[in-house]
């Protein structure tokens, strides 16, 4: 299978020229296989440069490199390693935009606040309530004792009057 990913990544030899009109191609192909990505072939991002840091030459020198078996120039591998390092930053940074576009960041804050006081306030409200209805239960007695007793001081100063 013949890999043509970039002009740079092919080896430049001297034109040949047998006539005039017969001009081959000044450039060699390198022919090679890749194994499809699966869980065993695949590199992270994380191991680009220990994983495929020695194919890259320390020059600039195309021809050169790749008799010594490097196929990669030292300024694309520069290249490669600043655009690395930069999806890393980008994926470091997209979890975080991805809260700011969802406003997650109000149901985190709401959620921190209700978890940690719900369970004080719980057991205040649940405190208050009692009060109240014991509060409320003792002003109902006073009130029904009230109604009663002023209830018996009428009808008995009704009977005083009738019998008196």
């Amino acid at each position: 299978m013949l890999s043509l990913t970039h002009r740079r990544f092919l080896s430049r030899s001297a034109p040949i020229h047998s006539t005039p009109y017969e001009q081959k191609s000044e450039y060699v192909y390198v022919d090679s296989t890749c194994p499809y990505p699966n869980a065993t072939t695949s590199v992270t991002l994380e191991e680009l440069e220990p994983y495929y840091g020695p194919f890259a030459c320390a020059t600039n020198e195309g021809v050169g490199c790749r008799q010594n078996g490097k196929l990669v120039l030292k300024s694309d591998w520069d290249q490669i390693v600043s655009y690395k390092n930069s999806a890393l930053d980008v994926m470091a940074v997209l979890p975080l935009a991805e809260d700011l576009l969802t406003c997650a960041f109000v149901n985190t804050t709401l959620h921190d606040l209700t978890e940690n006081a719900c369970g004080d306030v719980i057991a205040d409200l649940d405190s208050l309530w009692i009060g109240f209805a014991l509060i409320g239960v003792g002003l109902f007695v006073a009130w029904f004792l009230a109604v009663v007793t002023q209830g018996r001081t009428k009808a008995t100063s009704k009977e005083q009057e009738v019998y008196g």
